[in-house]
């Protein structure tokens, strides 16, 4: 059991509580997105490998004026490659990189963490990208970004993985760029981190790229979504949630293409004769057959974890709303319930948008091995 004056100073810290910050209440004062043409950047016959593994051949991807893209799949498939692309960060074997004349870029990935000046204060730090915005200016900004009072004073020395990260998103939006390429760039924030970043995010008016498992962010933010599909890109419009529709509405009718191309190959071939026509016949049905046996479990799985999603994203808006809410702060054993179910939340929708993710691009991979097999034989 515990002594009794330990207790009576662990109720005394309890007391000390404050809500934190709401990142919803900020009001934002980012400098506007340099003007941009409407081109940003663009990619063309892009061969990428990394030693012998090759990632994209042929690849050919725009970012333009008003884009902002979500860049969904699997760990490993290329997303970061593609955003080192873009940002110049990377070389590739062939092909070209075209950016758009005076288009000001700039980009998050989780290894510049490391590369801020650990003896520079955080004030300090924004200024050798503010330009010349005046100390007021910049604390005004600091402040969107979570950094109140005296805490623009701090050591980058003594900063958390979520102060800095806030810290470089707010360096490289304090420049105005015209295009945001980012990666991963909730993965250190806490709860009001988070809101600030899809807050942040909202009140920036120029491009944007992101790599994210955070489906609220993407639904927030995204207004297309891009697939790597083999060594190449497919982009759909709209946000996360919209692509699951526009996903099944591509996939539904492929069966039935199929069969179109089939047909209009047999009708151009050269007067084949009945036998012929049967056996071809006889072939295609394994082939749809077998492809739905294959399709089949896939597809249903797709459909159990969007449900899942579905589940999952309904309790997380309504923990969110408690803890939005600030008589939640009057019960400190409330509060931490709900962010550690929030953190649990989010968590579980990350895992169960990886494999979503990974069985879509599975049912892809089915039905292009099945066309394949339609073609040859």
């Amino acid at each position: 059991t515990e002594p009794s004056d330990k207790k009576e100073v662990d109720a005394e810290k309890m007391e000390k509580l404050e809500p934190p910050i709401r990142a919803r209440s900020l009001k934002f004062v980012l400098p506007p997105a340099g003007r941009s043409p409407e081109i940003l950047v663009e990619l063309s016959g892009v061969d990428k490998s990394y030693g012998k593994r090759p990632v994209y051949h042929g690849l050919d991807f725009s970012v333009r004026r008003g884009d902002r893209i979500a860049f969904l799949g699997p760990n490993g498939v290329g997303k970061s490659t593609l955003m080192k692309l873009l940002a110049a960060a990377t070389d590739f074997q062939a092909g070209n990189r075209r950016a758009g004349e005076g288009v000001v870029m700039s980009y998050f990935a989780q290894f510049q963490l490391e590369e801020l000046d650990p003896g520079r204060t955080v004030i300090e730090e924004l200024d050798t990208m503010a330009g010349d915005l005046s100390p007021g200016r910049m604390r005004s900004i600091l402040g969107s970004f979570l950094f109140r009072g005296d805490e623009v004073f701090k050591k980058v020395s003594v900063l958390s993985g979520g102060e800095k990260t806030r810290l470089i998103l707010a360096k490289i939006m304090v420049a105005g760029p015209s295009l945001l390429l980012l990666d991963e760039p909730s993965n250190h924030l806490d709860i009001p981190g988070r809101e600030m970043l899809e807050q942040a995010l909202k009140h920036y008016d120029g491009a944007i790229c992101l790599i994210s498992h955070d489906r609220h962010l993407i639904n927030a933010v995204a207004n297309k979504v891009l697939i790597i599909k083999g060594m190449g890109v497919e982009v759909f419009p709209g946000n996360f949630d919209d692509f699951h529709e526009v996903w099944q509405k591509k996939l539904q009718p492929e069966t039935a293409r199929t069969e179109g191309l089939t047909e209009k190959k047999g009708a151009r071939a050269n007067a084949p004769g009945r036998t012929e026509r049967e056996a071809r016949k006889k072939m295609e049905a394994r082939v749809r057959q077998r492809l739905y046996r294959l399709k089949a479990p896939l597809i249903e799985e797709m459909e159990r974890l969007e449900a899942r999603q579905a589940e999952l994203g309904t309790r997380l808006d309504q923990v969110s709303a408690a803890l939005a809410a600030s008589e939640t702060y009057q019960d400190t054993d409330s509060l931490r319930s709900l962010n550690q179910e929030y953190v649990l939340l989010k968590a579980d929708i990350d895992r169960t948008t990886r494999a979503w993710e990974e069985a879509a691009l599975k049912l892809e991979e089915v039905e292009a091995n099945s066309r394949d097999s339609l073609d040859q034989d």
